[in-house]
């Protein structure tokens, strides 16, 4: 189809419609324009009464008639729309109420409500209906997925913006230092490109959210600043433990070990605030006791009576911390072992007593990693009986770390340790 615009050259329906959705992207202004120029003249509505914003619904001489209306300058003046109150005098009344104590954002629970259905609908005279309705649950709930508030739905440019003032106003604020599921806040949707809200509007979202953030400080966590609970809830099962109501007896032996008390710091909240913490908790400690099965005294006894009186090498590559010297301890102890070949990976850790001063006594780590290897190959020479020791790096693998070291006890035969 090819239309007369004015006085220019014929042009083409679709040409039309691209001018139009043109205009719409420059910024908020100039969508809020087409959007009132529909609502006023649009013979097409919406369920809502709202007029059609779909370009390509309306016919030829509507989208010229609104393109006329832009080369005159005749268009709707929606600056009620934009903003109903001051940015200033609205950063100071919503700065007003954020409390100084828990953030109110811990307190909503996720789900999904009338108003996300609202605004991801774009109908702005629902949406319009719940703010005024002053739900404080339903005007900062998180969705259940992907954590949007309704505050973040309209940063990201759903409905008409005057309804981020108003959101704000009615005590909408509450979820302004919020974070979505991918760790974003309502104003840095606002600052996305896609979101085409006007610059004011977003330097006041940015505005009360580092209030918010500043006021509420003590309440929040130091590395990633979410806000956190008053009670963890792994606080609230440690209680039901000393209070003798926890019947599994992995989470007993959990909390009778006090290892819990490091979990409680705020920078663990992901940790103890874990719906299904007695879940985990129960995991870790079965594996843990697995573990400790292993590595303990019976696994000893066990590999000692397995073995028998065969010649045995234990075999251990890229061997991390304190399981290195475990190697070397059964070395030592089983007489059936005779010979062992290290190739030893990380240090054990610096704060464990067993752990040399002098490993770290450089920073440097390659440097550090010499060290370890020197002080194993000295932990097997020391060993009780007469034992050949060689150690040396490997070129071919393809790791800094690379050392290889070779234990023989007396009368053992070795081709490959030298």
């Amino acid at each position: 189809r090819m239309v007369r615009h004015g006085a220019s050259a014929l042009e083409s329906f679709e040409e039309l419609v691209d001018k139009v959705r043109s205009f719409q992207r420059r910024d908020q202004r100039k969508r809020l324009q087409w959007q009132e120029f529909c609502d006023r003249r649009s013979p097409l509505r919406t369920k809502g009464g709202e007029g059609i914003r779909d370009a390509r619904l309306h016919t030829a001489s509507f989208l010229c008639s609104f393109l006329e209306a832009v080369e005159a300058s005749n268009l709707p003046d929606v600056s009620e729309l934009m903003a109903p109150t001051s940015p200033a005098k609205l950063r100071d009344e919503v700065s007003a109420k954020i409390s100084e104590d828990m953030p109110d954002e811990v307190r909503h629970p996720r789900a999904w409500n009338a108003l996300h259905d609202a605004l991801i609908a774009n109908d702005t005279d629902a949406a319009t209906r719940i703010i005024e309705a002053g739900d404080v649950l339903l005007l900062n709930q998180p969705s259940p997925t992907a954590g949007h508030t309704p505050l973040m739905l309209l940063a990201m440019g759903h409905c008409q913006e005057c309804l981020v003032h108003r959101l704000l106003e009615q005590r909408g604020s509450a979820s302004i230092a919020v974070r979505s599921q991918s760790r974003r806040t309502a104003a840095d949707y606002a600052a996305a490109e896609e979101s085409r809200l006007l610059p004011e509007t977003i330097k006041l979202l940015r505005d009360l959210e580092t209030a918010c953030v500043e006021r509420t400080a003590a309440c929040r966590c130091p590395i990633c600043g979410d806000a956190l609970r008053k009670r963890p809830l792994l606080e609230f099962h440690w209680d039901r433990a000393s209070r003798g109501e926890e019947k599994n007896l992995l989470l007993q032996r959990f909390f009778s070990q006090n290892v819990h008390r490091e979990l409680l710091q705020a920078q663990y909240h992901q940790i103890n605030n874990t719906k299904r913490i007695r879940k985990e908790i129960s995991e870790s400690m079965s594996v843990l006791e697995a573990l400790e099965d292993i590595l303990g005294e019976p696994f000893e006894a066990l590999l000692e009576k397995l073995l028998g009186d065969q010649p045995t090498a234990i075999l251990g590559m890229h061997l991390c911390g304190d399981l290195s010297f475990r190697a070397a301890e059964l070395f030592q102890r089983l007489a059936a072992v005779r010979v062992v070949v290290l190739a030893p990976c990380c240090l054990p850790p610096k704060a464990s007593a067993s752990t040399p001063s002098e490993l770290y006594a450089s920073r440097d780590q390659e440097d550090q990693y010499q060290r370890w290897a020197q002080h194993l190959a000295g932990v097997l020479q020391g060993s009780p009986m007469a034992v050949r020791v060689t150690s040396r790096a490997v070129e071919e693998i393809l790791s800094p770390k690379n050392i290889v070291i070779c234990a023989v006890k007396n009368q053992a035969v070795s081709r490959r340790c030298r």
